[in-house]
């Protein structure tokens, strides 16, 4: 199930698995993963790493500093069982012809 698929007035608990993106408004590069501790503290724990330079992926590093935070956005893309998280998570690198980064 995606974000966009949830119907109107449907709550999605705080807590969510899923596979996200954080994507370069400059170059529209991105860098895709998956949460199994929920969306909220994944967007917190990359934008620490990352505002300390301590990210663990180089390229993401490099593009957050040359560009600045402010040219990034992280996006949730699917809401996924915590059983299937590897496989779609592959699976959007597929599909973005992506490689991975940590």
């Amino acid at each position: 199930m995606t974000l966009a698929s949830l119907p109107a007035g449907q709550t999605v608990i705080s807590r969510n698995f899923g596979i996200y993106q954080i994507r370069n408004l400059v170059t529209d590069t991105r860098y895709v993963g998956k949460t199994e501790r929920g969306f909220a503290v994944r967007k917190r724990e990359h934008h620490r790493r990352l505002a300390h330079g301590q990210h663990c992926n180089a390229h993401l590093q490099r593009s957050w500093n040359k560009y600045g935070s402010e040219n990034f956005v992280f996006e949730p893309l699917a809401i996924i069982e915590p059983s299937l998280l590897t496989i779609f998570e592959q699976r959007a690198f597929d599909i973005l012809s992506l490689k991975r980064g940590c």
